[in-house]
Formats: structure tokens, sequence, C-alpha cells
């Protein structure tokens, strides 16, 4: 049996990044992670949309203990 996942909608107050936690979280993931790519691969940062979209790209693909 598939379970659907829902999407709950709520409304926040303008500018207070506070109130949206998870996404804050998350984008400061793939920023870390984009970051990580280039250090290591010592790329130059002219290279930085391609390791946003490689971090964005292996996080999806990595398994996650949120899904079930």
């Amino acid at each position: 049996m598939i379970k659907a996942q829902s999407t709950i909608i709520k409304d926040t107050v303008p500018y207070t990044p506070e109130q949206n936690g998870a996404a804050e979280c998350a984008g400061r993931v793939i920023i870390q992670k984009a970051r990580a790519l280039l250090i290591e691969a010592r790329l130059p940062l002219n290279l930085w949309p391609e390791a946003v979209r490689m971090a964005v790209y292996l996080i999806n693909r990595l398994p996650t203990r949120s899904l079930e």
C-alpha cells in the first residue's frame, strides 16, 4: 500500500526566516555541500552554479531518515 504525502501550507510573517526553519536548513546544507565539493576538488569559484546543481543532485539521491 502506498501512502500519499500531504502538503501543509501555513502563512508566515514576511521577512522572518525563523518561521521557515526547514527551508533555511535545507538551503544551508546545499551551500555547505557545494562549498565542500569546490574545495575538495580544488575548483575555481566560477564553477559555483555547477557545484550547487551537483550538491542538489547528490542530496536528492542519498537516503534519508525523513522518508519512510
